[in-house]
């Protein structure tokens, strides 16, 4: 349900790997906890050597 952090994982071209249900305790209910990864072979796509690569890249862009 966090849209914006979401958005940052899919920016950066993490895999959703899958869900831990009820995993964190937050303003009083719990909540489910989304798992991304990245491996070495995931850096291979074209988007960037290294994961620094991609959050370098990704705030020049937001910077504008």
């Amino acid at each position: 349900e966090n849209t914006a952090s979401l958005a940052v994982a899919a920016k950066l071209g993490l895999r959703e790997e899958g869900v831990r249900p009820h995993f964190l305790h937050i303003d009083g209910a719990w909540r489910d906890h989304r798992i991304f990864a990245l491996t070495t072979e995931d850096l291979g796509d074209g988007l960037g050597d290294t994961l620094e690569a991609r959050l370098h890249r990704s705030w020049v862009e937001r910077a504008g």
